[in-house]
């Protein structure tokens, strides 16, 4: 797709595994209050499982559209050994390991937070985290317009991109009085401008990567990917032990300010480029 329509594209992508968190809290707390939670994961599975029945029937006989170019071992350890010794790829690896981070938190301990270190109820916990994930649905798709809007009115794509990645970031900033304020209510409110912020730092990250090496984008990305998803995976026992010991306050301090050495390290890292 045309590069100001890239953040867009990733947005409207981004937004289905948004809406499926959206709907996850009333679906599995449905369920589990009338079921048991057993049943909340019976149930998704089983849904996972319909999805792949679709999957085959849809993409039935589409084999050789969908298998893509063979690339041999050697020629692929090069091309990953260009990547990684590409700056811009370490740039992007510290995007990828806050914003995925921060990311991944929303999705997995939100309703938890709020039960334990806000104080509502089981139901109304998870209920209330829609809204959270209204904010990052949101923010995938507002993103896009942002940066298709902007490039309309005669700015350069990747102008457009940066600003709307300093967009993100304010609104990433958000996370730190969500976890100082006394007040619950406005602290939801924080989150959901917080969740917005992620999306949108997610999607733009997305561009960026796609930026990088068009041709590879799945080496590219499969590489950044699993950088993120393993500093997260680090990082995992000790949220869950700050959660233990209310001091989530602690976590949304470096939500809120880690993006913004992600934002510096994008702007020195690929300043050469500008698609």
């Amino acid at each position: 797709m045309p590069p100001k329509d890239r953040p867009l594209a990733n947005g409207i992508f981004n937004s289905g595994a948004a809406v499926g968190a959206l709907l996850a809290p009333l679906i599995v707390t449905l369920v589990t209050v009338y079921y048991g939670w057993r049943a909340a994961f019976v149930i998704t599975g089983a849904l996972g499982g319909l999805w792949v029945v679709g999957w085959l029937w849809y993409t039935r006989g589409s084999g050789d559209e969908l298998k893509g170019a063979a690339l041999p071992f050697g020629p692929a350890l090069r091309l990953t050994g260009r990547i990684l010794g590409m700056r811009a790829f370490w740039m992007l690896a510290v995007s990828a390991i806050v914003v995925n981070s921060a990311n991944f938190y929303l999705a997995d301990w939100i309703p938890l937070y709020l039960k334990s270190s806000r104080g509502f109820a089981f139901a109304a916990g998870n209920i209330l985290s829609i809204a959270v994930y209204a904010g990052i649905s949101s923010g995938n798709i507002l993103v896009g317009l942002f940066v298709r809007n902007l490039v309309g009115k005669g700015l350069p794509v990747y102008l457009a991109k940066r600003r709307a990645l300093l967009v993100s970031c304010v609104f990433m900033s958000m996370a730190v009085p969500a976890g100082f304020t006394p007040y619950r209510y406005l602290a939801l409110v924080c989150l959901v401008l917080t969740g917005a912020g992620v999306a949108g730092f997610l999607v733009l990250y997305l561009t960026f990567v796609q930026d990088l090496d068009l041709a590879h984008v799945g080496v590219t990305s499969g590489l950044l990917g699993g950088l993120g998803n393993l500093a997260y995976g680090l990082c995992s026992p000790y949220i869950g032990r700050l959660s233990d010991i209310h001091e989530t306050f602690l976590i949304f301090i470096f939500i809120g300010l880690l993006p913004w050495l992600a934002f510096f390290a994008i702007l020195w890292g690929i300043r050469e480029m500008k698609p």
